[in-house]
């Protein structure tokens, strides 16, 4: 499975949000600065996440866009049904009748195992928390390109 860029930066634009969350509002084109991503792409990925209720958005004056919830409660794997449905690996485990084989082949049953743990994690992450990992890695590039070294390794 791969996710596809629209994935990749509704994570960025809903970790962002949920570094910031409690700030109420936020203008889209700040999130869309501050992450990377541009702005139309965001504004049509935010607008799914609004219809699943992830995220609200307000027009005019001090509108934007803010979470509906507190973001320890928007797990990762929300955001990966709203926007990249079904997840799986393999085609099989989606639709058994795809495949002949499906009720007596070894592999399905291992990347049934494969796949329930990956959704486990996802289940598992909520978005502040990969919004303090995005944070943690980009500190280390940062301090990589730099020339510094911090942490147990110096």
């Amino acid at each position: 499975m791969k996710l596809g860029r629209t994935t990749e930066y509704a994570l960025r634009g809903v970790a962002f949000l949920a570094g910031n969350y409690g700030e109420g509002c936020l203008p889209l084109n700040r999130v869309a600065r501050t992450t990377g991503v541009p702005a139309q792409f965001l504004r049509k990925i935010f607008q799914q996440l609004a219809r699943r209720r992830v995220l609200v958005s307000y027009r005019g004056k001090g509108g934007g866009v803010r979470l509906t919830r507190s973001p320890d409660t928007i797990t990762v794997y929300e955001i990966l049904c709203a926007l990249e449905h079904p997840i799986t690996l393999v085609s099989c485990l989606e639709d058994p009748g795809q495949c002949p084989r499906s009720g007596s082949c070894p592999a399905r049953h291992y990347w049934h195992n494969i796949q329930r743990t990956m959704i486990q994690q996802l289940q598992a992450t909520s978005i502040i928390e990969l919004g303090k990992m995005t944070e943690c890695a980009s500190d280390s590039r940062i301090n990589a390109s730099s020339g510094e070294s911090h942490g147990p390794l110096e």
